[in-house]
């Protein structure tokens, strides 16, 4: 029987509508009147104590149990014929009007039809369905009236009943009577984002608005569109004169078009490349200019004035403005030793100063002393000393010399000549002998040889010059004042170890305060020990704090000493036995006493390759190019090295020579005398000029160091060259200087 018919059934009989209310008022309850309010949430708690208390018998449960005692089992558990009604969800509801409501099998939404009234109270739903079948199964039967109904009147109405809308499944299992848990909720990624990222907030967001025509306008937009590329006007170029380069003429604002473009068509005005040219030439003159135009002055120089008052071998040259120093050795000017003879070649010039306005050198008179003979304190004669150095102080007008007398002298102006004025009469005249005059005087237990001052910074004051000779000694220097001694190093401990500070160097950048020195052996005794000839020691020294910072890990006699423009590295070359030289690179920066490179140099060439009966190879001059990349080695053999200090281990990058006849009176040959890189100030481009014994200063493009070209020859002279010295022309200075080893000073610049 499908569910429609049953329906039916039930409304033609009104007789089997069971009241469920009455039966359980008459069970449970002690009056008939009395209406029973159910709280669902009174009611979940009682069914979880219940959970808790088993033994405690079910309200519930009794009155199921005693509704299959009076209307037999369930039908699920009889034969099934066609007249079982299916085992659909059912429901019973209790209401107000005590009434039996089942839901109307026709309906497919499965909504209660409302017998009476729709107020609802509690919903009982049983899954199984058995109960419910077998109340509909049969006619119950009909349950006395305890007494008759009676009307209440308008006054004896009771007070309105509060109903609860709550709904609670009951299932077959009368023990499970829990309401249904509310499902959690899922969390997601997007819960925990700012309220701000919530585009569907329109507390927030605001929707954009949109055209409503944009359709329309879109497909006339399109409609006015050409695939044809618009062609931009014909620009015409002409050359200027000889050279690659053209100049377009004005470019003329076509009219603007009115239609839409492409994006490949907006480019092309916005990035307009360079019209080609029509008449296209070789060009005669580059674009950017050329190494040999940067370095076009030093490549076209030529003797504009020389002269020879040098008694001696030209060991150093310097520049400071309108003024050269030139310091040389001289022939009988050695250290005083006990009854030594006069010699007819000693005479004045070891110390020449030259000024560029007057164009006259002058001799101050400082290293010159009366020899007195042990034997015979009778003879007496006048005695002038070689100088070994001399420097110009970077602060103050102020050079400083010091000379085989055991004396480093400090020299000042006379007096300083009026501004702008081209008359030196008054400084050169009869009155005066020389504009320097000797203003300070040390003395030295051992001759001092080299000379070092600090670089200057803008702010600085005080100037810093170290002295080397057996030890390191370091003073301050101010225009009025005294020298004040500073600080007092020792490379070796004992006092009479028979070597000297060979090199020093400051420091620059983070190293400004360090000072660097290396030894080696003293000339003047090293023939008596020949043990100490290959043995030295390195160190680096902070000034400020007068302390000894660490000592370089290489145990050889010191060959040159040089650092890098950024202050952070040291190259330091030393002899371990004849003619084998080692090259090491140290992080001074990070103060590191260990080498980070170290390689053997190249063999130098025999004894007989080079005419002498005993030859020892060693490095006279070292520098790093300005971008710390390259490194110069002089060597004595007539060639310079040049390695790439980042892949320091694969050798030489260049070998450079000065392949010309050597020009030296002598049997002695000094080979490379000193090797400097430049840097020109407005493209950057570096060059490499060397003074080697065939007479020549060469300047080399480190770029092109293959080219048979290279190396082009920028002064010449007579004998091989002792020492030179490039200044600036634009601070007054002679743009290069030339001291030979015959005594000759030469001037070297563009012919007027």
């Amino acid at each position: 029987m499908s569910s429609s018919s049953t329906t039916g059934k039930r409304r033609a009989q009104p007789a089997d509508i069971i009241d469920v209310d009455a039966e359980y008022t008459q069970k449970f309850e002690p009056e008939p009147n009395d209406i029973i309010s159910l709280d669902a949430k009174e009611f979940r708690k009682s069914v979880r104590k219940l959970k808790k208390e088993p033994d405690r018998p079910s309200i519930i449960g009794n009155a199921i149990k005693q509704a299959r005692a009076l209307h037999g089992p369930p039908v699920a558990k009889r034969q099934k014929t066609s007249h079982v009604v299916p085992l659909i969800p059912r429901h019973l509801t209790l209401s107000e009007d005590r009434t039996l409501r089942s839901p109307s099998a026709s309906s497919s939404s499965g909504h209660v039809q409302v017998i009476k009234r729709p107020a609802t109270t509690l919903e009982i739903t049983d899954s199984d369905d058995e109960d419910v079948a077998a109340l509909l199964r049969g006619p119950p039967p009909k349950k006395p009236r305890i007494s008759a109904p009676v009307r209440p009147t308008q006054a004896a109405r009771p007070p309105p009943v509060v109903r609860r809308q709550e709904v609670i499944e009951l299932f077959s299992d009368v023990s499970d009577l829990d309401p249904e848990p509310k499902p959690e909720p899922v969390e997601e990624e997007s819960d925990w984002d700012p309220p701000g990222w919530d585009v569907n907030d329109d507390h927030r967001w605001t929707s954009m608005r949109v055209n409503p025509d944009r359709v329309d306008t879109l497909v006339s937009t399109l409609k006015g569109m050409s695939i044809t590329p618009s062609r931009p006007p014909e620009t015409s170029s002409r050359p200027i004169g000889n050279t690659a380069r053209f100049k377009p003429k004005p470019f003329v604002q076509t009219q603007r078009q009115r239609t839409p473009q492409y994006v490949w068509e907006m480019l092309p005005a916005a990035f307009r490349p360079r019209p080609r040219a029509r008449f296209m030439e070789l060009p005669s003159q580059p674009i950017m200019r050329t190494w040999k135009d940067e370095y076009h002055p030093l490549l076209s120089s030529r003797c504009i004035n020389k002269f020879k008052q040098s008694p001696g071998a030209v060991n150093n040259v310097q520049q400071k403005g309108r003024w050269t120093v030139v310091t040389s050795g001289c022939i009988g000017g050695e250290p005083d030793e006990e009854d030594e003879d006069h010699s007819p070649y000693n005479h004045s010039g070891s110390l020449i100063t030259y000024d560029t306005r007057a164009g006259r050198p002058e001799i101050p008179v400082g290293h010159v002393g009366d020899y007195v003979r042990k034997s015979n304190p009778d003879d007496t004669w006048t005695k002038h000393y070689a100088v070994h150095d001399a420097q110009f102080d970077p602060l103050f007008d102020m050079f400083v010399s010091s000379g085989a007398n055991r004396k480093v002298l400090f020299w000042k102006p006379a007096w300083e000549p009026e501004e702008n004025t081209d008359d030196d009469s008054e400084v050169f005249g009869t009155n005066r002998h020389t504009f320097w005059r000797q203003k300070y005087a040390m003395t030295f237990s051992c001759p001092p040889n080299q000379l070092c001052f600090k670089p200057i910074c803008p702010d600085d004051e005080v100037s810093f010059l170290a002295i080397a000779e057996k030890r390191v000694r370091i003073y301050s220097l101010t225009d009025s004042d005294q020298p004040r001694k500073e600080a007092d190093f020792r490379l070796f401990s004992k006092k009479d170890a028979p070597h000297i500070v060979g090199n020093m160097v400051w420091g620059t950048g983070p190293t400004e305060d360090c000072l660097f020195a290396s030894s080696e052996p003293d000339p003047l005794i090293r023939d008596e020990i020949p043990e100490a000839l290959f043995v030295g020691r390195h160190k680096a020294f902070d000034v400020e704090n007068e302390k000894a910072l660490f000592e370089f890990q290489a145990e050889e006699a010191g060959d040159s000493l040089c650092i890098n423009a950024s202050g952070t590295t040291i190259a330091l070359t030393t002899t371990r036995a004849e003619s084998h030289s080692i090259l090491r690179l140290f992080d001074v920066g990070n103060q590191d006493k260990r080498p980070t490179s170290i390689i053997d140099v190249n063999p130098y060439p025999s004894s007989r390759d080079r005419g002498f009966e005993k030859y020892e190879g060693e490095v006279t001059s070292s520098a790093f190019s300005p971008d710390d990349v390259f490194l110069a080695l002089g060597r004595n053999d007539n060639t310079v090295h040049v390695y790439d200090t980042r892949y320091l281990k694969k050798g030489p990058l260049y070998w450079l020579e000065h392949h010309e006849e050597c020009k030296s009176a002598g049997k002695e040959k000094y080979g490379i005398a000193k090797v400097e890189w430049l840097h020109s100030q407005q493209t950057r481009r570096i060059a490499l000029a060397t003074a080697g014994e065939d007479g020549c200063v060469r300047l080399w493009n480190p770029l092109t160091a293959l080219d048979e070209d290279n190396g082009q020859v920028i002064a010449e002279v007579n004998s091989d060259i002792g020492h030179f010295s490039i200044g600036d022309p634009y601070r007054g200075e002679n743009r290069l200087v030339v001291g030979d080893l015959s005594g000759q000073v030469s001037f070297f610049d563009l012919e007027v």
